[in-house]
């Protein structure tokens, strides 16, 4: 089985990845999976992946709650990182917008540093603003990357939808 520390591999379709009691599978292939973490911001975002990126990605979690979206933004970055290293690319970036709101991400896998800036313009309705920076640096942590975001939400509804469409952009211009 599968350890449950701090390590990734590939697989005949993506790669597995663990953090903790964390364990992810990103898979290259469409699947549906149906996360129950615990936390809404990121059920949400594993649920949409695979309409708005490369991948899909199945999430096991054991242990302490306060845990889970640390260990399983890592775990993902972890996975991501270990598949980055078959991609031409080391930088992308996607703008994502409906006229009203708009949503960048841009990734750095080369640069020197590691970590997230985020800037969050609007008050969410869905969601805690800590959960998306917590998810996005922890995310960097495990990708040993540069995540850079401008998230405007405006008045638009979806708001978790809204921001998965604009890093699966990211992940589609990276990975293609």
């Amino acid at each position: 089985m599968f350890g449950f520390r701090r390590e990734a591999r590939l697989t005949e379709d993506g790669a597995e990845a663990s953090k903790g009691k964390v364990r992810v599978e990103i898979s290259r292939s469409p699947k549906e999976w149906n996360p129950k973490t615990g936390n809404a911001f990121l059920d949400r975002m594993i649920e949409s992946f695979p309409d708005n990126s490369p991948f899909s990605v199945m999430i096991e979690t054991g242990g302490q709650e306060d845990r889970i979206l640390e260990d399983s933004g890592f775990a993902i970055g972890l996975g991501l990182k270990k598949l980055s290293g078959g991609s031409q690319k080391d930088q992308a970036s996607y703008i994502h917008t409906d006229g009203k709101r708009m949503c960048m991400f841009s990734l750095n896998l080369s640069g020197d540093i590691k970590g997230s800036t985020i800037q969050l313009i609007g008050k969410p309705k869905e969601f805690d603003p800590k959960d998306l920076f917590v998810f996005f640096d922890s995310l960097s942590q495990g990708m040993e990357s540069e995540i850079s975001g401008v998230i405007n939400l405006g008045k638009g509804k979806k708001e978790i939808e809204f921001v998965s469409q604009a890093f699966g952009g990211s992940l589609r211009q990276m990975f293609g």
